[in-house]
């Protein structure tokens, strides 16, 4: 049987999906049992991704060392839906934190990526327990536009 590099790769710079879900259901757990908030923050990547299909190592390797230096050691990352959103688990984190967590994420982004392309990566944050939030430069789209309905249900086992 044949390996793809591209595929080994990837699963070394994000964990894969099957495994990140379980590190988000138990993340979920940890905070019903102590009562200390998430947030889930998830980067829709699938654009790129398409737009870069020909570079899409180096652009994977560009967003992990991007997500990487501006994220804590704590935070894991992977994929929440393969090659569409990276997902990143912030254990401790408070909503009032999301904004300069954004922030500083789409600062990094921008260091690594033609600034239109950072400007087009949606960001979603989402506090648990709390509200789920979205920020992108764009005005935020009706609720009827969300590109993944399945998010809503989120932190459901």
């Amino acid at each position: 049987m044949e390996t793809d590099e591209s595929d080994s790769g990837e699963k070394e710079l994000f964990y894969p999906e099957g495994y990140f879900q379980k590190l988000l259901i138990n993340e979920r757990k940890r905070t019903e049992r102590f009562g200390r908030p998430f947030m889930l923050m998830l980067l829709d990547v699938g654009r790129l991704l398409k737009e870069r299909r020909k570079e899409k190592e180096v652009t994977l390797q560009s967003l992990a060392f991007a997500l990487n230096s501006s994220t804590r050691e704590i935070d894991s990352k992977g994929w929440y839906l393969d090659n569409c959103l990276i997902g990143i688990i912030c254990p401790e984190f408070y909503k009032a934190d999301t904004k300069w967590a954004v922030d500083k994420i789409r600062q990094k982004l921008a260091s690594f990526f033609d600034m239109q392309e950072a400007a087009n990566m949606k960001i979603y944050c989402i506090v648990y327990p709390g509200q789920e939030d979205e920020h992108h430069e764009e005005p935020r789209p009706k609720n009827d536009e969300k590109p993944y309905p399945e998010l809503r249900g989120v932190f459901k086992s």
